[in-house]
C-alpha cells in the first residue's frame, strides 16, 4: 500500500509499516507543505494520507479536493499508529 504520513504521526511507524512491506512517505521530508499542498501531493502520488489531522475532512469534503483516500487517527495513542 502506498501511504503518506502527516507530520504529525509518530516518527517510528514509518519504519514498522515499511517493515510490513509498505511503501511510506512522511510529510516531514518535505518542508513547508501547507494542508492543501499535501492533500495534493498524495493524491498525485496515490497515496492514502494518515494524519489525526481533522482539517483535510474539510478540504476533501466541504472543498472537494481531490484526495486517493484519507485515514484520519482519532483517539490513537502514538505507540498504535502503525498498528
Amino acid at each position: 500500500m502506498r501511504l503518506l504520513l502527516d507530520e504529525c504521526v509518530w516518527k517510528p511507524a514509518r519504519e514498522v509499516l515499511r517493515e510490513k512491506g509498505h511503501d511510506v512517505a512522511v510529510v516531514a521530508d518535505r518542508s513547508g507543505m501547507e494542508d492543501p499542498d499535501i492533500l495534493k501531493l498524495a493524491f498525485n502520488e496515490q497515496r492514502i494520507l494518515i494524519t489525526p489531522d481533522n482539517d483535510f475532512g474539510r478540504l476533501s469534503v466541504v472543498e472537494g479536493q481531490l484526495h486517493f483516500g484519507i485515514v484520519r487517527l482519532v483517539d490513537v495513542h502514538a505507540h498504535e499508529q502503525a498498528a
